[in-house]
């Protein structure tokens, strides 16, 4: 991977993943219970109710709120950023535990923070067709500054389909510099660190009078990493996302399948439309799929979640890139993300194994997985769903708007 070595993208450090919610959040609340000396995270939002699931955890009390206050009591440091625009019933919760706490002589030992994304704008403003930030969408808690988990909020309620990860080793410190640097960073304050492992969406407000139209971009090296990666692609690509409206990584695909015309293409999206898409996004989504259908023609597979999807891509069983970012434009350019790059040591064979067969039948044979028969073996078993009537969380079924 010299390409991704001098573009800064670092390898190094172990990486692990759980597509099972429970066993992650198993794992996380272990994580939690052994912290010495520090929690520190930002979240969308979280769920300071939501309950505890082992019984380790429960002995001090039922909820999150309870083994938070366990942390301040024996000494942890508690740190955790909100998104302002969806954490404010999270903030609340977490406020009367910072009341409890100080009640109790723990002052200062949790910190609560909302922010708001200084380039976010209202929809519609001055310049319709700009491109701004919502806010900060990212989810990752770090340990000790020993541990990282990412991708979603382990302690929020968990619905659908997700993908979890945690990290060790030095992508943990590029982490503690995201976590103590993006308020600043989105602020117009101070450099943005280059990227190694952790791979960001940064933004912040543009000065003079392209401000109105357009934030400036600090990082997208999601979007980096995707084209990158894809570069070196030759069998197949296997991808899940809430959202792929971004029309330049679109015709970086179609760029790369005529290139490599041995290149399958599997995408999921979710059958239902994720909240808070405008028209403009939903126009460019049709034409980004419309530029893959082009492409790849037979080597395309769309298929639609009604449990929805995580948002992750495989290439090859080479290298994968997971996070919290999809591929619409707003989550690779503008909004706060963070996402990891995975490579074939930390068993993304497996993690594409355990993936597909999220949505296949017990005995999917081999065919469902060999790249030159992937496509088509989704493709029948989706139009099958389809005829049969077959529903439920883990069931595909094709995508009537192209002839895949």
């Amino acid at each position: 991977m010299e390409r991704l070595r001098q573009a800064g993208i670092n390898a190094r450090g172990r990486i692990g993943w759980e597509t099972d919610g429970i066993k992650a959040r198993l794992a996380f609340e272990a994580a939690v219970l052994d912290a010495r000396r520090s929690l520190a995270a930002s979240f969308a939002s979280i769920d300071p109710a939501c309950p505890l699931l082992s019984a380790r955890a429960r002995l001090f009390g039922p909820s999150w709120a309870d083994l938070l206050y366990h942390l301040l009591r024996r000494g942890v440091s508690v740190s955790i950023a909100l998104d302002a625009t969806e954490g404010a019933e999270a903030a609340t919760a977490l406020a009367a535990i910072t009341q409890a706490a100080e009640a109790g002589g723990l002052a200062g030992r949790l910190t609560v923070t909302r922010l708001s994304h200084p380039a976010a704008r209202a929809e519609g403003g001055c310049w319709p067709f700009g491109l701004f930030p919502r806010g900060h969408r990212q989810a990752l808690a770090l340990v000790d500054d020993r541990r990282l988990f990412l991708s979603a909020a382990p302690t929020g309620a968990q619905t659908g389909r997700r993908l979890f990860l945690s990290a060790e080793g030095p992508v943990v410190a590029e982490a503690r510099r995201h976590l103590d640097g993006f308020a600043a960073f989105t602020a117009g304050v101070g450099p943005v660190p280059p990227a190694q492992r952790l791979l960001r969406t940064l933004s912040c407000p543009r000065p003079g009078l392209a401000g109105p139209i357009a934030p400036r971009r600090l990082a997208n090296e999601v979007e980096t990493a995707h084209s990158m990666l894809l570069r070196r692609a030759q069998r197949l690509v296997y991808l899940e996302t809430q959202s792929f409206d971004c029309l330049g990584l679109a015709r970086n695909f179609a760029q790369r399948a005529a290139a490599a015309p041995q290149l399958g293409l599997i995408l999921i999206l979710p059958e239902t439309e994720p909240a808070g898409r405008s028209w403009l996004d939903r126009l460019r989504q049709r034409q980004a799929l419309a530029i893959l259908a082009r492409a790849f023609a037979a080597r395309l597979f769309v298929g639609l979640a009604p449990g929805g999807c995580a948002n992750v891509t495989l290439f090859d069983e080479e290298a994968a890139i997971a996070g919290s970012a999809d591929l619409s434009r707003r989550a690779l350019r503008v909004e706060t993300h963070a996402g990891l790059y995975l490579r074939r040591g930390d068993d993304v064979a497996g993690l594409r194994n355990a993936l597909m067969r999220h949505w296949l039948p017990e005995a999917a044979g081999e065919g469902f997985f060999d790249p030159v028969r992937a496509v088509s073996a989704w493709r029948e078993l989706a139009q099958e769903n389809a005829r049969t009537g077959v529903t439920g969380a883990r069931v595909l079924l094709p995508d009537s708007r192209l002839r895949s």
